[in-house]
């Protein structure tokens, strides 16, 4: 009898060894996970403020894509040769002969501070009397510059590409009043380019550029519909 109950006391005290062992390793379960809780939250918000630092890194230093040095191609009508040595040169071809199409180049400019990734391009030229339309006159109307090395490809801060265009039609027999800017004809070099920064914001800059005389040269028009950065 003596014998079994020290044996029951034995089991006893095992028994409340063991409840305490278990309170224990619950304890420390419960300390383990709010650990790992919180390390997962503190590797969260480092995250976060990594992801922040980056997002107002590149908010701040976004790319901005802006267009210059509209050219329009000038031809001339070729060399009088004579015993295979030049004797004269023929006249200069005028600009926006009838006839001819309106052809050019412009140059694309990354004047921000971090890449852009440029998407889709618009560039027509258009010749009217009178002002421009409230609707622009490639409202709807999808990007014209196809295959070009340009796009969906970064282009860096600082860099410049150029863009050749073409008159979708023919210059008509207004070709002389254009070129002088007279009757209140009026030619422009308009569309836009769109593109995407690193998080992915889409921007788009469009531009108009007049051509104007006595100077001989593209301007931008002064409309905010027209002529705008985002």
């Amino acid at each position: 009898m003596i014998f079994t109950g020290v044996l029951a006391g034995v089991a006893f005290l095992q028994f409340i060894a063991m409840l305490r062992q278990e309170k224990w390793m619950r304890a420390n379960t419960k300390i383990s996970e709010k650990s790992a809780d919180a390390a997962t939250k503190a590797a969260y918000a480092a995250q976060y403020s990594a992801d922040a630092a980056k997002w107002e890194f590149i908010a701040s230093h976004r790319p901005k894509l802006r267009i210059r040095n509209i050219d329009i191609h000038q031809t001339s009508a070729g060399d009088v040769m004579a015993n295979g040595l030049r004797v004269a040169a023929l006249p200069t071809v005028p600009l926006f002969k009838p006839g001819d199409h309106v052809t050019g180049q412009l140059y694309i400019s990354n004047v921000g501070d971090s890449n852009a990734n440029i998407t889709e391009v618009g560039c027509w030229v258009k010749w009217m009397q009178g002002t421009l339309p409230m609707s622009r006159p490639y409202e709807g109307e999808n990007g014209n510059v196809l295959d070009h090395p340009i796009l969906d490809h970064p282009m860096e801060a600082g860099q410049t590409h150029p863009i050749h265009f073409r008159s979708d039609t023919p210059m008509g027999n207004e070709g002389a009043l254009v070129r002088q800017c007279s009757n209140g004809w009026h030619i422009y070099v308009m569309g836009w380019v769109e593109y995407v920064d690193k998080l992915n914001t889409r921007r788009r800059t469009a531009f108009c550029r007049e051509y104007r005389m006595p100077e001989g040269r593209f301007f931008a028009v002064t409309d905010p519909d027209y002529e705008h950065e985002e």
